[in-house]
């Protein structure tokens, strides 16, 4: 589940090692159908930033992906983009 990490203006983040999505598994693994479902059951995942840290302590951060990122680098069908783009926009 996305923790928010400001109550007032509430960022959806996850540790790649630790927790990631469900949507965030199935673009990782180009599995579009099973996205697009993930996308459609649970949009807020959409909005849930996937950090990857350089150390256990998580300091300093490798990268900080939202999905689209990750599906846009990995050639997804149209309707997915569309998912994403949708589900941020709520």
């Amino acid at each position: 589940m996305p923790a928010a990490v400001n109550a007032v203006n509430p960022v959806l983040e996850v540790d790649f090692d630790r927790d990631i999505t469900e949507l965030y598994s199935a673009i990782t693994s180009e599995d579009w159908d099973g996205a697009f479902t993930a996308v459609r059951a649970t949009p807020e995942e959409a909005r849930t930033w996937v950090v990857r840290y350089e150390d256990a302590r998580k300091k300093t951060v490798q990268w900080r992906f939202l999905p689209l990122h990750s599906a846009c680098a990995r050639q997804p069908p149209s309707n997915l983009v569309r998912a994403l783009i949708k589900a941020n926009a709520d």
